[in-house]
């Protein structure tokens, strides 16, 4: 076992936490993005998706209440969040 004795103070890496207005900008820009990919989704994916992701509910859930199989839930958010890479991958660079 090794056993280091200095401070911890010198392992600690303190990063810049005030974000820039090139990074506020980059966050709008993306938070925009992402809203127009989920609402370019058809509306019987776009429901699942946002039920699951904004409205915090189950596959269970939104299975039950749309009366769907759990399985088609499970479909249709994996789809939906490769759609969702492919629309965002050049603001992920």
């Amino acid at each position: 076992e090794i056993s280091l004795q200095l401070p911890l103070e010198d392992y600690v890496v303190v990063a810049d936490t005030a974000p820039g207005p090139e990074h506020s900008a980059q966050q709008k820009e993306l938070s925009v993005a992402v809203r127009k990919a989920v609402l370019d989704m058809p509306i019987p994916d776009r429901e699942i998706f946002l039920r699951f992701y904004f409205c915090y509910q189950t596959v269970e859930q939104i299975s039950n209440e749309m009366q769907i199989n759990q399985s088609t839930v499970k479909t249709k958010l994996r789809r939906g969040r490769e759609k969702l890479k492919q629309s965002l991958s050049n603001y992920m660079l």
